[in-house]
């Protein structure tokens, strides 16, 4: 039934078990520290985001069929500009939600090695010394207003709620698993 939930083969499951049990148990015994290109933890970095940006849009299919992590073709002026930054001694990361997958990780730096990158770190967590973020969903605000950047841009919300009173959109709302729930499944 829970593989019915996910819409995916029996080993998918599984391997998202197997990531979950290694976070926790990482956690517990060793501090999560990347060694990939970083130089001092205050230097400055560029996010760069994968899915969209770095590589094509997998209409939000991050497994293949056998359970593998999928991810798309690389874009041809994103993985130039990240090369000219590495090049130049500039700090990039790997700025994306796959970054809770180990699996998805370790697949991430094979796609990075067989496009000639870097072994970059992959992120999901952001800091103070990210002086830029490259991302196909990012809506630039003004600092300190709340406004965007380009209120004309095109948006992928399509309903906003503005009034207090208003209520949300009726129709029908889809939720993964709670956290909770994952940890019941170990």
């Amino acid at each position: 039934m829970l593989t019915e939930a996910f819409g995916r083969k029996a080993g998918v499951l599984e391997t998202a078990k197997s990531d979950v049990a290694g976070v926790l148990e990482m956690s517990i015994s060793e501090p999560n520290v990347e060694n990939t290109q970083i130089r001092d933890t205050r230097s400055p970095w560029i996010g760069v985001d994968l899915d969209g940006t770095l590589a094509a849009d997998t209409a939000g299919e991050l497994w293949d069929a056998d359970g593998n992590p999928k991810i798309g073709r690389p874009i041809a002026e994103m993985v130039t500009r990240v090369k000219r930054w590495v090049e130049g001694g500039c700090m990039v990361k790997i700025f994306t939600a796959r970054a809770c997958s180990q699996v998805q990780v370790q697949a991430i730096r094979k796609w990075l090695l067989l496009r000639g990158l870097p072994d970059l770190e992959v992120t999901n967590t952001k800091d103070l010394n990210m002086v830029e973020l490259w991302d196909d969903r990012c809506v630039q605000v003004i600092p300190n207003s709340g406004r965007p950047v380009n209120p004309t841009a095109p948006r992928r919300v399509k309903t906003v709620v503005a009034d207090e009173n208003a209520t949300a959109p009726k129709g029908k709302i889809k939720f993964l698993f709670s956290l909770k729930q994952i940890f019941l499944m170990l």
